[in-house]
């Protein structure tokens, strides 16, 4: 499997047993969400793919992510 399925599978998981996740494993898993989604922006960029996303969705996750602490 792929970086990006592997993760999403591991999101699953945890979504699934969201009791049992630590805050800090949140915000562990927002933090490499939003890098992946920078590096797949990136990579469809370099393609001339561009998809557009709202202009403040990084940044509302990484507020989102610090609320976790």
């Amino acid at each position: 499997m792929s970086q990006t399925t592997d993760f999403v599978a591991e999101l699953i998981y945890a979504a699934n047993t969201i009791d049992d996740v630590m805050p800090f494993e949140r915000r562990r898993l927002l933090e490499r969400s939003m890098a992946i989604v920078a590096a797949q922006r990136e990579l469809l960029e370099r393609r001339g793919n561009i998809v557009p996303l709202q202009p403040d969705f990084m940044q509302a996750m990484a507020k989102l992510a610090e609320m976790l602490l």
